[in-house]
């Protein structure tokens, strides 16, 4: 895997459970892991965004990859 800070893959969106005038936007990226902390910093500058009422993120599929 190169050494790349973000390669975005998808985003889709749906209407929130329980509540038509929310909507639950979900992003997938791909990190380096020693990019975890500048993924972190892009999710709480986006939980300031008025209208945001929520932000999650999580990591799957990490594998360590020599370089």
């Amino acid at each position: 895997m190169e050494s790349q800070p973000l390669s975005f893959h998808s985003l889709t969106s749906e209407d929130a459970e329980g509540d038509a005038s929310k909507v639950k936007v979900m992003a997938t990226v791909r990190a380096h892991p020693t990019y975890q902390a500048k993924l972190e910093r892009m999710a709480s500058r986006m939980s300031m965004e008025r209208g945001v009422s929520s932000i999650s993120c999580s990591a799957t599929d990490v594998k360590a990859t020599p370089e």
